[in-house]
């Protein structure tokens, strides 16, 4: 009953407002993820480090959620159409162009907003690179078959939004690994 409440608030305001609706659910779900990552995975307890989840947040509503919304936009305007061809294109548009990028530049992000140097961006992206990205086309490759092929532009993000929970929490947990 409260799921269905809430999923019909965040449609609402996703029809309303989808750029706000936009980053700040996306922002939640970033933030949530790195709390389960750091209590579930990482089991910090009492250790647990709120300004990464303030970090992971930030970087959900700022970078995150604008980003996928534009790329979603951007896709469906080079790429029309739902039919098998149009979908398998899409597929492999995000695959082969948005996810290295994106990964790339979330290891980066992530680094610079935790005051690394340059240097130890390039080492964390030779070190967390390649096992997120690996990671990723297990994962997303299958999802986004589904969410190209039946789900609305405007309700794309709610799905991904969904399965990023927990792709945020191993995103966070990666992120965080010594180099």
């Amino acid at each position: 009953m409260v799921f269905r409440g809430l999923l019909r608030v965040y449609l609402t305001s996703m029809n309303k407002r989808p750029w706000l609706t936009t980053m700040v659910s996306t922002g939640c779900i970033c933030g949530t993820g790195d709390i389960l990552a750091q209590q579930l995975i990482e089991h910090k307890g009492k250790n647990y480090d709120i300004r990464r989840t303030v970090k992971m947040a930030a970087m959900g509503t700022l970078f995150i959620g604008p980003g996928l919304r534009t790329w979603y936009i951007v896709v469906d305007k080079l790429i029309k159409g739902a039919s098998t061809t149009a979908v398998i294109k899409k597929v492999v548009a995000d695959q082969f162009l948005w996810a290295p990028v994106f990964i790339a530049a979330f290891f980066s992000v992530s680094e610079l907003l935790d005051g690394s140097s340059f240097a130890d961006v390039e080492q964390k992206l030779k070190t967390a690179y390649l096992p997120a990205l690996k990671a990723n086309y297990l994962i997303w490759p299958w999802v986004q078959l589904g969410n190209f092929y039946f789900v609305p532009l405007q309700h794309r993000i709610v799905v991904v939004n969904f399965v990023a929970l927990f792709w945020n929490m191993y995103l966070a947990w990666a992120a965080h690994q010594d180099s």
